[in-house]
């Protein structure tokens, strides 16, 4: 009987907690609910760190700057890698490097977007990852391109303001490479800073020409603003010449033609190369040259292969009727003849003193003007950078030095005026004036004429219509880009 009680409120206790009344049911919902929110917080964190769960901590080495799980028998080459470990070279079993990894903390993010540039990609295809060669490094967003034999891969953290390029070897990724870029993880801190606009965001230049007198010359600069402006993270090559109703600029493989009246663009068109040198012709044709490469001369608008074979820099005498095949080496030097049948002859061309001693050891750069030719580079005596100038048939004709004879920087152009000559300093940012006996006669710094701020004065060369014009690359205000600017300047030299 007992037995039978207990059994009956037992069952009677059971279905009072099942079934139990709205005081009961809202308890179990709360509870419910509660789970779900728990569920809901924990599913983000398990996909944050989804792409370090394929490896176990064991797996991975870590370095100052960086983790990620090394390939088979990798191991730091400490001869090679710096003392702080921005610089870490991983060798293989062999002794052979594998990888480079260089990483940095900065707030510039030049050095991917410089890197898209060089390849040709737009800016615009960084910022919203879908460029061609993006890849997944770990959990950033990277930028494969091939470097002589190797691959490098690009990567920028701006909550971590860092940078790191990753140098792997050969053609193609291995399956060890592959899982080395997976697991890449950067270990530097976050911070709250942001990175400046990209390029195509950014702010343009704009600034304010003047004049500059040196005795009884005077300089007057006028900005060109280019409609649409060319931003740029490079900062050297931006090359330019002038023809007619034309204003041509040639930035890395990149060709602008602009129409000179407004500066409005009137086409582009991508080389094949890089084309570091242009040389403008009387009848109009500028040859665009490149040290063993593909080279084109442009005529107007159109563009085409150039018609006969250099392998070196061409400059040309303003006729057109000659110039000089050259890249650095003062003893290998060529005179090239251009032939009323088309045809072009060659000639050995020695530049020397009147004893036939070598006065320059180098050419960096060589310009031909009316009745003479400049060669700026350091001097065979050691004595420092210099401008020789010279005749025709390459005998000296005097040598140019900075005020007090000091060095030179790095002249980008020289122009011979009827009493004078005028170079440009990219170096050093400044105008020189020298006589033509090579008495130097003063300077005029960029900002005082152009209106600059430390710009890369890359090119300087008098155009067609005999004005003078200079092409700069600068860094803008925001930190965008740089930018290239044009000035035409007025001298009565």
């Amino acid at each position: 009987m007992k037995r039978g009680m207990i059994l009956t409120l037992c069952f009677l206790l059971l279905f009072t907690t099942a079934c139990g009344g709205e005081n009961n049911a809202e308890p179990e919902t709360e509870a419910k609910d509660a789970t779900e929110e728990a569920v809901d917080t924990t599913e983000p964190e398990e996909e944050a760190t989804e792409s370090e769960s394929a490896f176990a901590p064991e797996d991975y080495y870590e370095s100052t700057f960086w983790k990620a799980v090394l390939g088979e028998g990798w191991v730091k080459d400490e001869e090679k890698s710096s003392e702080d470990e921005s610089t870490l070279v991983l060798i293989d079993a062999d002794g052979e490097q594998v990888a480079r990894i260089e990483t940095s903390i900065s707030n510039n993010p030049g050095r991917i977007r410089s890197a898209v540039e060089q390849a040709g990609y737009m800016q615009e295809d960084l910022q919203n990852q879908t460029l061609e060669d993006g890849i997944p490094v770990g959990e950033y967003y990277g930028f494969i391109h091939p470097e002589y034999n190797d691959q490098r891969v690009e990567i920028r953290s701006e909550k971590q303001q860092t940078n790191a390029s990753i140098t792997l070897k050969g053609d193609n990724l291995t399956e060890e490479e592959e899982r080395f870029l997976q697991s890449f993880v950067l270990l530097t801190d976050e911070t709250e800073e942001t990175d400046p606009p990209y390029a195509h965001e950014g702010t343009a230049i704009s600034p304010t020409t003047g004049s500059v007198t040196i005795g009884d010359y005077t300089l007057t600069a006028e900005f060109l603003p280019l409609d649409p402006v060319i931003p740029t993270y490079e900062v050297f090559d931006a090359n330019g010449a002038q023809f007619g109703d034309y204003f041509y600029l040639v930035k890395q493989n990149l060709l602008y033609v602009y129409h000179l009246a407004d500066m409005k663009l009137i086409k582009t068109e991508s080389l094949e190369n890089y084309a570091t040198e242009m040389a403008i012709a009387a009848d109009g044709k500028v040859y665009l040259t490149a040290l063993m490469d593909e080279n084109y001369v442009i005529e107007r608008e159109s563009i085409s292969p150039l018609p006969f074979e250099e392998s070196r820099l061409l400059t040309l005498h303003p006729s057109g009727e000659w110039g000089l095949s050259h890249f650095f080496d003062m003893e290998n030097i060529e005179k090239v003849s251009f032939q009323e049948d088309g045809s072009v002859t060659r000639e050995p061309i020695l530049f020397v003193d009147e004893n036939g001693e070598a006065v320059q050891s180098m050419a960096a750069e060589l310009y031909i003007l009316n009745d003479r030719i400049a060669i700026a580079g350091s001097a065979a005596d050691e004595s420092g950078y210099i401008v020789g100038i010279y005749h025709p048939d390459g005998t000296l004709d005097k040598i140019l030095r900075n005020e007090n004879d000091e060095n030179l920087g790095s002249i980008s152009g020289m122009v011979e005026g009827e009493n004078t000559y005028l170079g440009c300093d990219a170096n050093l940012r400044d105008f020189y004036l020298w006589d033509k006996e090579g008495n130097f006669l003063g300077t005029a710094e960029d900002g005082d004429l152009l209106g600059t701020d430390y710009p890369w004065m890359s090119t300087f060369f008098k155009g067609q219509d005999g004005n003078l014009y200079v092409v700069c690359t600068q860094n803008r205000d925001d930190n965008s880009s740089k930018e290239v600017l044009v000035f035409r300047i007025d001298a009565n030299i």
